[in-house]
């Protein structure tokens, strides 16, 4: 039998909770599941021993590449399921990563973190209509640019020579 993720995306969202379940084994006695990353609550729909599904909650914490695994007790031993996920901050916009840079989250009321930037580069901050243009210093890793003393409405931050697009609220 080959055990599988019988309903999981890979890409999901923090707030949201997501059913995951297995297929391509019976008989199997307990299951065990984990995440790699902080912040994410497990909860078994039917709360027994084998049960091959569970309810998973991704916190804030838990952005970024993870790895969700279930090991299984079977009469013929011991399986284990691996799966990559990418947990995201939910935007409500149109997707704000370029593969390296993420912009989140989007929309936001004030601090808005820019991912992968590097020190000696700079954050342009303008308004959709040039209105409100203003530059700060990207630090290495992460860069935090409060946005809250900004007037809500469409902005544009400009990294590394890419375009992306947040809203305050």
């Amino acid at each position: 039998e080959t055990l599988k993720f019988a309903n999981f995306p890979d890409r999901v969202e923090t707030g949201k909770t997501y059913l995951v379940r297995l297929a391509g084994y019976s008989d199997v006695t307990q299951y065990s599941w984990s995440y790699d990353r902080d912040d994410v609550t497990f909860s078994q729909s039917a709360g027994g021993i084998g049960e091959n599904e569970t309810r998973i909650t991704f916190g804030k914490r838990s952005i970024g590449t993870g790895t969700l695994t279930v090991s299984l007790e079977h009469p013929c031993g011991v399986r284990e399921l691996i799966r990559t996920v990418e947990v995201n901050y939910p935007t409500g916009t149109e997707d704000v990563t370029d593969g390296s840079v993420r912009v989140y989250p989007n929309p936001t009321s004030g601090l808005v973190n820019v991912t992968n930037t590097h020190s000696g580069q700079s954050i342009r901050v303008t308004g959709v209509t040039g209105s409100s243009s203003r530059t700060y210093p990207a630090r290495e890793g992460v860069t935090t640019i409060d946005l809250a003393g900004y007037a809500r409405g469409v902005y544009v931050l400009q990294y590394n020579g890419k375009t992306y697009k947040v809203i305050r609220k």
